[in-house]
């Protein structure tokens, strides 16, 4: 794994960032879902809640690979990518407790679980 730099984790950290997670169907095709409650939760370490996104779920299960994007808009614009392994989904902990409680306040939805992904690689995109 890799410590994520601290730029990176400020993107995906960042409420006002769009965040993305990309993962591979069975034929290779690529599949792109919009994933706002992606956060940097530790120095190699990501979770989002799981909402609506079956496809990315399956995918995950099965490939264990995801590639994460995190990009702010002009006037700061930037972002940064982050290719990672699958570790699990959560139903349960301090983490998900964090999440869930998030997300219904803020969008009123419960949840079932949260993914956790560990990093691999890091890198800056230029837009």
């Amino acid at each position: 794994m890799v410590v994520v730099p601290e730029e990176a984790k400020e993107y995906f950290n960042n409420p006002q960032a769009a965040k993305v997670i990309a993962t591979v169907d069975e034929q290779g095709n690529p599949h792109v879902a919009p994933v706002g409650s992606l956060q940097c939760v530790a120095e190699d370490t990501f979770a989002f809640a799981v909402v609506g996104v079956k496809k990315t779920k399956e995918n995950l299960e099965r490939t264990k690979r995801a590639a994460l994007l995190a990009f702010t808009a002009p006037p700061n614009l930037g972002g940064y990518k982050i290719d990672g392994t699958f570790v699990g989904f959560e139903t349960e902990g301090e983490l998900f407790d964090t999440f869930a409680k998030a997300l219904k306040e803020m969008i009123g939805v419960d949840i079932s679980y949260i993914g956790i992904i560990k990093a691999e690689h890091a890198e800056p995109v230029s837009l």
